[in-house]
């Protein structure tokens, strides 16, 4: 370390010209606010006695600088003066100017003289602060030489930095973003680089960063999002060979060192991209022209096409484009219920109202047995506004009916010579039947017409499942349910109804009450009634009937025989049920005892007294072979509802007598066949009953064994309540909140459903901060189709915004786009009214009502009323 300096003064000036840097002077101070010694150079003349003030002066020694510093505070100097060359203190004379009267130009010479001395000096400030400013700093920013090291220690103070409180800006290291490719030595591809400055030292950028902006500013982002350009794709592979590095290698030899080597590929740009895929395109649909999937890709990519495109008449030309694509499909291929539906969707982009409804309605003439097209043709005249009327639209599904039961009877009265082929298509438009009159009585429900929708449901029921075993034609049963009707006697779902058949036959008596001897037969018919009895409360009755029914199994048919697993899984849930109501040991080894039987099949006996652990043994060893056996029809795809029970059953038995990990594990290895099975109901049930297993046992099971299975399940059978229930109390055990809100957003982006978004809610509803995630759900769902005209999500948006948020001007523009999307639901109009009350003006209401009359959404109470009415209450 170098000795300290002796302390050294200098004295300033009031004023001066110029801002130049003077030789040291014997006392000096940059600011010296205190007195000191006294200066000792010559006394001022008279006319400056103000400069001799001793608060001019300042001892350096009077700072407490640590003693770790290499050096004292160096003497200031000159930019002009070498570093090397000794400089001797003098003392500074100052004489004042006296105050006369210069001439014009004296002053002018004099500012272009500053002039040129301060563009001189900045010049030196800026480019040769490298070599003027500072002997101990090897590198300023800007050179063009790069140092031998990327960085110094400068043990020398710099007095400035106590001056003026801070570091000066040109000390301060400066840097850029590296350049992979310079990184990786390929100096011949230069993208430029980016200077990663303080915004307050634009001064001292480069002209091209100030002009150019940050890698990260507007112009540079629009120019990376730009498609048309054509990027390049950068990317690292490995290559093992030897590489020699600063660092003592291992003795072995045997494994190389890997190294990294860089590879790149031009990517096409978006134009490219589009000619590319559109002559793609246009082979496939040349080559395979009845392929629909190929059409329904190619309309798909101009719709992908079409989001790039900013310009309102550039998208209408890319739809035209899109609509004359699927116009050539559907003439190639006119029975495509999907073609047909893009093609019409595509119309309403283009279309208005009533040549979209004209073209439907020509469609649906060529197709009138199309359950899918009646469906989508009825849901989007639900949905206009402007020419909804509860009585065009209750026409519109009266013809639909007529038209899928005639198509129903045409395919009845045909040939049987493709038998399997009709049964299929009869089954499909009985389905769609059934499904468009359910709409017809939830349209009937929500339009406030109930005791109508609650007739229809009856009348059906009771023509359908109860009609009397008579051969009568068509019109002759009409005639006779109609007397049956008009009679006043009970219809299903009153009380004493006995169905249309009873009543006719004029039996009641004989039928009023479950006959055990004349349904012996049917032992599952037993277990239900075994299962009221329990529920009823009602145990000793009940296992009477369970155990009268597995001892018939022996002389009923082979077809019911196979049904026995299904009684045995009834009568065990029973007494599980009842040990866990009544803390009842003895109902617990009931079970056991039962589901021992069904594994070890062996003939039923009551039961008489808890098992061995042989017998256990046995009956382990028994559902391993049975599964076994089954397996072969898994993989064929026969998995019924008794092939369901026997799985439940032995993971039942597992859980109770080995724990409930064991028990888990009997269904989760038959996941890799029943997951494989597409739309199975019966491999639905199996899930239902693993997660009714899982929530059980969830205290005992950590997160990492159940989540897996669990998110399987909700990809799998995305409209099972049941899964996203148990998703819940996972997330409230775990905490799993990032897992779970990623899992439902993307089962709703491929499976959007009410099911799914009201989970989701829930899962939100009350956090602190999640009200934009609340906002976002509603919005993402509204936008979608299938969503869009769903009368329960807009009640629940409206309620939301009305009730929670309690943001009346955001309710109120939810009210009007509710029952624009679903002018139909009289339900929707009133929560309006009854939320909004205090937001809209009586004239709004009153305009609100006459729309309401004129849609034939009919009042029975005044809406003025109804508002004076909860006003009194409150």
């Amino acid at each position: 370390m170098e000795p300290s300096s002796p302390a050294t003064t200098a004295t300033f000036p009031a004023a001066v010209e110029e801002h130049e840097t003077y030789p040291p002077m014997v006392s000096s101070s940059l600011f010296p606010l205190f007195p000191f010694a006294a200066s000792t150079s010559s006394a001022p003349p008279a006319e400056s006695q103000w400069l001799s003030n001793p608060s001019f002066s300042f001892d350096a020694s009077s700072l407490n600088i640590p003693a770790t510093t290499s050096s004292s505070l160096p003497s200031p100097q000159s930019h002009s003066s070498d570093e090397d060359t000794p400089l001797q203190a003098a003392p500074a004379k100052y004489e004042l100017v006296p105050s006369s009267p210069s001439s014009d130009e004296e002053r002018g010479s004099r500012r272009k003289r500053s002039g040129r001395r301060k563009r001189k000096r900045e010049k030196e400030r800026y480019d040769g602060a490298a070599t003027s400013r500072k002997a101990g700093i090897r590198a300023w920013a800007g050179l063009e030489t790069k140092p031998a090291k990327d960085y110094y220690v400068d043990a020398k103070g710099d007095h400035d930095n106590l001056a003026f409180g801070s570091l000066y800006r040109m000390d301060v290291a400066r840097y850029r973003s590296q350049n992979m490719m310079e990184a990786f030595g390929l100096n011949h591809l230069r993208f430029g680089s980016s200077h990663i400055d303080l915004d307050s030292d634009l001064d001292g950028m480069d002209n091209k960063v100030r002009a150019g902006g940050r890698y990260y500013s507007a112009k540079n982002a629009v120019s990376e999002r730009n498609k048309g350009f054509k990027h390049l794709k950068i990317f690292k592979g490995n290559t093992s060979v030897m590489l020699a590095e600063d660092f003592v290698p291992f003795g072995t030899q045997s494994l190389p060192l890997k190294s990294t080597t860089v590879e790149q590929e031009l990517e096409e740009s978006w134009e490219d991209e589009i000619l590319r895929r559109t002559r793609e395109f246009n082979k496939m649909s040349r080559e395979r022209p009845h392929d629909e999937k190929v059409w329904l890709a190619f309309a798909q990519f101009q719709d992908k096409v079409a989001s790039t495109q900013p310009q309102k008449a550039a998208r209408l030309q890319t739809t035209e484009r899109k609509i004359s694509i699927l116009e050539k499909a559907v003439e190639l291929n006119p029975d495509s219920e999907e073609l047909l539906l893009c093609l019409l969707k595509s119309y309403g982009k283009r279309d208005n109202t009533e040549t979209l409804l004209t073209k439907w309605e020509q469609i649906l003439t060529k197709h009138p047995d199309s359950s899918t097209l009646w469906k989508q043709y009825l849901l989007l005249c639900q949905g206009e506004f402007s020419r909804f009327k509860v009585s065009e639209i209750r026409k519109s599904y009266v013809y639909a009916v007529q038209a899928l039961s005639a198509a129903c009877t045409k395919l009845c009265r045909q040939d049987n010579k493709s038998m399997d082929s009709k049964s299929s298509s009869l089954v499909q438009l009985e389905v769609g039947l059934v499904d468009i009159f359910v709409n017809l009585c939830r349209f009937e429900w929500q339009t406030g017409h109930r005791e109508l929708a609650t007739g229809l449901f009856q009348a059906q029921m009771e023509f359908s499942l109860f009609a009397p075993p008579l051969y009568l034609t068509t019109s002759s049963k009409q005639r006779l349910f109609e007397h049956f009707w008009n009679s006043g006697g009970a219809r299903i779902g009153e009380d004493g109804a006995l169905g249309w058949s009873e009543w006719l036959a004029k039996d009641e008596e004989s039928r009023q009450k479950l006959s055990m001897q004349e349904n012996s037969q049917d032992f599952l018919l037993c277990g239900i009634y075994g299962r009221t009895e329990a529920m009823n409360g009602n145990i000793e009755q009940a296992r009477k009937i369970f155990d009268m029914a597995l001892l018939s199994t022996e002389a009923t048919s082979e077809d019911l025989r196979k049904k026995v697993p299904i009684l045995y899984l009834w009568y065990a849930e029973m007494e599980i049920t009842v040990s866990a109501s009544r803390n009842n040991s003895d109902s617990m080894h009931r079970a056991v005892y039962i589901l021992s039987c069904l594994g070890s099949n062996l003939k039923y006996s009551p039961f008489v007294g808890p098992i061995s652990r042989l017998q256990v043994l046995r009956a382990r060893q028994g559902f391993k072979e049975q599964i076994r056996s089954s397996r072969s029809a898994f993989s064929c795809g026969a998995i019924n509802k008794e092939s369901v029970a026997l799985i439940c059953s032995a993971s039942l038995f597992e859980s109770m007598t080995t724990g409930c990990y064991s028990g888990l594990e009997v269904i989760e290895e038959t996941f890799p066949m029943t997951f494989s099975e597409s739309n199975n109901l019966e491999c639905e049930d199996l899930w239902v009953y693993y997660i009714k297993m899982l929530q059980k046992n969830l205290n005992q099971l950590n997160l990492s064994r159940v989540w897996p299975s669990i998110s399987r399940g909700v990809h799998k059978y995305p409209y099972n309540p049941k899964s996203y229930s148990a998703t819940l109390t996972l997330s409230y055990l775990y905490s799993v909140s990032n897992n779970l809100r990623l899992t439902l957003d993307k089962c709703s982006q491929r499976d959007p459903s009410v099911i799914t978004l009201l989970f989701a809610l829930s899962f939100e509803w009350g956090k602190a901060g999640s009200d934009n995630r609340i906002h976002s759900l509603f919005e993402r769902a509204l936008a979608d189709d299938k969503l869009q005209k769903s009368v329960l999500l807009w009640r629940c948006y409206l309620a939301y915004e009305a009730e929670i948020v309690c943001n009346s001007s955001a309710a109120r523009r939810v009210f009007f786009r509710a029952i624009h999307a679903c002018p139909w639901s009289k339900r929707l109009w009133l929560d309006g009214f009854q939320k909004l009350g205090s937001v809209l003006t009586l004239k709004e209401l009153s305009d609100l009502q006459e729309v309401m009359r004129d849609k034939e959404l009919n009042i029975r109470t005044d809406i003025y009323e109804i508002l004076l009415e909860e006003e009194t209450n409150t």
